[in-house]
């Protein structure tokens, strides 16, 4: 049987939120970066842009192995976070 493919909008700002909670049936997971600021892709949400991988404008994030929640910062406000997640 094939994994549902699920697609969302994520508003990030300079606190951290979660993109993806943690799901063992996950298989992967793309993320991309729309707004003008720099997005840091974090594994926990009390982390610090210090802490994360930075996705610039049109920056995108992709993993195929991890199954845990995945979490998110912002230099700046409102930033547009697209999320794809296959096996959700």
């Amino acid at each position: 049987m094939g994994k549902n493919i699920v697609t969302r909008r994520v508003i990030v700002g300079t606190e951290g939120v979660q993109l993806a909670g943690e799901n063992l049936n996950r298989v992967g997971i793309l993320i991309q970066q729309l707004g003008a600021g720099n997005v840091y892709i974090l594994g926990a949400k009390n982390q610090t842009i210090t802490d994360g991988v930075k996705l610039a404008t049109n920056g995108t994030y992709q993993d195929d192995v991890s199954t845990g929640a995945i979490y998110a910062v912002a230099d700046a406000a409102n930033q547009d976070v697209r999320v794809l997640v296959i096996g959700e």
